[in-house]
């Protein structure tokens, strides 16, 4: 008798396995299903909506009130109040943080705030995708204002829309939405914000880093780095390019010009807060483009950004995070 009591229940437990594994499976795949018809879920008057919106958060960050917004100065306590507004949680399961730390660079000592919204998953609570821009640029020198459009408000206007379409959305995963300060002082934003997450028992899966968004190259494709590191990845970019009529391609160096910060070619891989998450063995794709004739300039302005190209890198870019979410393991 408790033979087979216990065959029975070996049986059932074998079965509820399969079950739980059969109805994971059925939801990663709905959630993969839902990428191949995302734009056609919004009408026309829908998408120029989203347009407008994006447009907007990019042309406040990169205007002469933010006056480039470098660390310690007022346009740069103007970009954390407007971010902080609209990185607001509304959602149910969402959270606000503005994340405050002290930090040395060149000999002072600093303060920068990260500006993060989280968003529990599903499925996997416990396990996170990261997405990352930072908001930080060079501010004024010599009575010109440096802008920043594309470096990089162009990134932080997109995690702001990102953060509105997130609201709508039930992703199996986790997601931080992290506006990250003092790129531009050696990734040390990224540094603190790695410092204190993942919080116990929670695991970074990737991370998705943004800047440098608005001009692709030549305003043709974007640039991915991090498939040679991490080459489980490539299958992400190769579903992603099927699904977007923007394509993502591998770049590992770019040429340096004038403005760069170094005279020899720039290595991708170290070039901005990624970096940070891969020395920490967190996987990332890095979205970026050319090293074009504006950047670290006062040329890097608003009115010179393609505006329709910029609005397609957003659309790319949630078809790409439903992707990651639905192909991790």
């Amino acid at each position: 008798m408790h033979h087979i009591n216990l065959c029975m229940h070996l049986r059932l437990r074998s079965v509820l396995r399969w079950v739980l594994l059969l109805w994971g499976f059925l939801l990663c795949q709905s959630y993969a299903q839902d990428t191949e018809q995302l734009t056609e879920q919004y009408t026309e008057q829908g998408k120029a909506q989203i347009r407008a919106s994006l447009i907007q958060h990019l042309q406040v960050l990169s205007s002469a009130e933010f006056a480039g917004r470098q660390p310690g100065t007022i346009g740069h306590q103007k970009a954390q109040q407007y971010l902080s507004q609209h990185l607001h949680a509304t959602h149910i399961n969402g959270q606000h943080i503005n994340q405050t730390f002290q930090y040395k660079f060149r000999g002072k000592s600093k303060q920068g705030v990260n500006i993060i919204y989280a968003q529990k998953g599903e499925m996997y609570p416990n396990q996170s995708i990261v997405i990352t821009a930072h908001y930080d640029h060079l501010g004024e020198k010599n009575g010109h204002i440096f802008y920043g459009a594309d470096d990089n408000a162009s990134g932080t206007a997109m995690l702001l829309q990102i953060k509105r379409w997130l609201e709508t959305q039930t992703l199996a995963y986790s997601v931080y939405l992290v506006a990250l300060d003092a790129e531009e002082d050696d990734l040390n934003g990224a540094k603190a914000f790695l410092k204190q997450f993942p919080a116990q028992n929670e695991t970074l899966k990737i991370n998705i880093n943004l800047d440098m968004l608005a001009y692709g190259h030549r305003q043709k494709y974007m640039y991915v780095v991090g498939l040679n590191r991490n080459p489980e990845l490539k299958g992400i970019i190769d579903q992603l390019n099927k699904q977007s009529s923007l394509k993502f391609k591998p770049k590992y160096f770019i040429k340096a010009d004038k403005h760069s910060v170094t005279s020899q070619r720039i290595n991708l891989h170290k070039a901005s807060d990624h970096y940070a998450f891969h020395k920490q063995g967190i996987p990332y794709l890095f979205i970026t483009g050319e090293n074009h004739k504006n950047y670290h300039s006062p040329n890097d302005t608003f009115a010179r950004v393609d505006q329709n190209f910029y609005a397609n890198v957003f659309w790319s870019l949630i078809t790409l995070i439903q992707i990651v979410d639905s192909s991790l393991n």
